[in-house]
């Protein structure tokens, strides 16, 4: 049988801390025995191979769509710009800071 881990061992393993750990208990592959967390080495590292993004194949699903459009993948370049614009538009708002407003000076 498989050796188990406690959250001290696997944060030392992920060089996560274990409250970020606890918190994402529910996603990571775990045994419950009674109120103890423990995990398996090999569980965890297949987890993980299953978390990897490849950002390379987002960009090919993404020219794909634009292209089934009927568009160039020019336009996806000019639809992420204006995202880009937009984003850095609202967070650099009057004061620096996502949905915060001005107030009124005397209220």
């Amino acid at each position: 049988m498989a050796e188990l881990w406690d959250i001290k061992e696997l944060s030392a393993y992920l060089g996560i801390k274990r409250s970020t750990l606890y918190a994402h208990i529910p996603e990571i592959p775990h045994y419950k025995i009674n109120r103890l967390v423990r995990f398996r080495k090999e569980e965890i590292d297949a987890w993980l191979a299953g978390q990897h993004h490849d950002p390379t194949n987002i960009i090919a699903q993404a020219q794909s769509v634009v292209t089934a459009c009927g568009r160039t993948p020019a336009s996806l370049d000019h639809v992420i710009a204006r995202s880009i614009g937009e984003v850095r538009r609202d967070y650099n708002g009057p004061i620096g800071k996502p949905g915060h407003a001005h107030r009124k000076e005397g209220r």
